[in-house]
């Protein structure tokens, strides 16, 4: 198992917010330029599991992010609150803009 610290929570870009999208309901958008290769989301997670973890249902199921082969980054059954994971509103189109 991944003995690296990881952040609890996610960290996005202040250069950046999340208003209506005409794609879908919100989206997230630039208020200011960035440049090509700059970080504009952090992912976090309270916990790391593993894919047995997830296959065992101790894992909210769209709150993980993988982070190794076979090792998430997630929220216990119960923990996970959509309206707070601002990064899920980052396009996730096969042609991504982000």
């Amino acid at each position: 198992m991944n003995n690296k610290q990881y952040r609890v929570s996610e960290w996005i870009d202040p250069r950046v917010e999340i208003r209506c999208s005409p794609i879908a309901d919100s989206g997230m958008f630039a208020r200011a330029a960035i440049n090509e290769g700059e970080t504009v989301v952090v992912w976090g997670g309270g916990t790391v599991f593993t894919t047995a973890d997830i296959e065992a249902g101790k894992v909210d199921d769209n709150s993980t992010v993988p982070i190794g082969e076979g090792v998430y980054l997630g929220n216990p059954i119960g923990t996970y609150n959509r309206d707070d994971d601002l990064s899920d509103f980052m396009n996730h189109s096969c042609d991504p803009n982000v």
